[in-house]
């Protein structure tokens, strides 16, 4: 799942960011990962690292989903983005973690 995780972040055509869904379709009891920013940072500037002047890549925690998290994130509309990351941790309008909660197990 990480593999397939990185070639779509590295084929996609539009930015990958925090907080973003990829459904794989992938039958059993995960579908796909959500990119959450990583708790061991405590500061959401670390995860832009440059490789040339104009280009970087971004460095995201990748937590596997069930297709019934990713259905309850998609009946919630707009703020399913936030319901879901708070399905793994709590953090301030500034992404420092408040609390978190063990990841989930594969």
């Amino acid at each position: 799942m990480l593999w397939a995780t990185a070639e779509y972040a590295f084929n996609a055509k539009e930015n990958i960011t925090v907080s973003d869904t990829i459904d794989m379709q992938i039958k059993g009891k995960y579908c796909g990962t959500v990119l959450l920013l990583p708790e061991i940072f405590k500061s959401p500037s670390v995860v832009k690292c440059f490789i040339s002047k104009r280009k970087y890549i971004s460095i995201f925690q990748v937590i596997p989903i069930s297709r019934e998290m990713l259905s309850k994130k998609l009946r919630k509309g707009t703020n399913g983005i936030y319901w879901l990351m708070e399905q793994f941790y709590t953090h301030d309008d500034n992404y420092r973690l408040i609390a978190s909660k063990p990841l989930t197990r594969l």
